[in-house]
């Protein structure tokens, strides 16, 4: 086997990248927003580090574009997963690991830039998605694997990042 090509023009058309065939169906296109919305992610991740070592305000906007997004719209994503063992439900992700490494790594680029963020945006994105989300995610940790050290280190990057005292103990938990 082999993953289907990610073509970032076709949301509804999926072609393997062995035989040609192509898939569609709301399975195939749920892939392809995880892969969307992780390229997104990803994308916003090495703006803020190429706005840290080069300064150009282009790459702090697009970072607060992206994230900002994900923030204002994180009430509205439906919680969605295949069930809630052993991965757990996603909101922004199909599952709640993905949604952990997601959270990380949003955390590390708002430590990354957040003396530099505009008003009002490190308070908005904490309060609108991050601390919900830790919560969230806290709820899923059910199981003794590698999956709810994913979750804890999401709640701790959270909790340490805002202050929230409940979310840093819960981590330890």
């Amino acid at each position: 086997g082999t993953f289907l090509t990610f073509d970032l023009k076709s949301p509804y058309v999926h072609v393997c990248g062995c035989c040609g065939k192509t898939m569609t169906g709301p399975e195939y296109d749920a892939s392809w927003v995880y892969l969307y919305r992780y390229d997104a992610l990803m994308s916003a991740i090495q703006a803020a580090a190429l706005y840290r070592l080069e300064g150009k305000k282009e790459y702090l906007d697009y970072f607060q574009k992206v994230v900002g997004f994900y923030a204002e719209n994180w009430y509205r994503f439906c919680e969605h997963g295949r069930n809630t063992w052993p991965s757990g439900n996603g909101k922004i992700t199909p599952q709640a690991l993905n949604e952990a490494i997601f959270l990380v790594r949003i955390a590390g680029g708002l430590e990354l830039l957040k003396g530099d963020l505009e008003a009002g945006f490190f308070e908005n994105v904490c309060n609108w998605m991050l601390i919900p989300c830790a919560y969230f995610l806290d709820a899923q940790k059910r199981w003794i694997n590698n999956i709810p050290c994913w979750l804890n280190a999401s709640v701790g990057a959270v909790g340490l990042l805002t202050g929230n005292a409940d979310l840093i103990d819960r981590a330890f938990e």
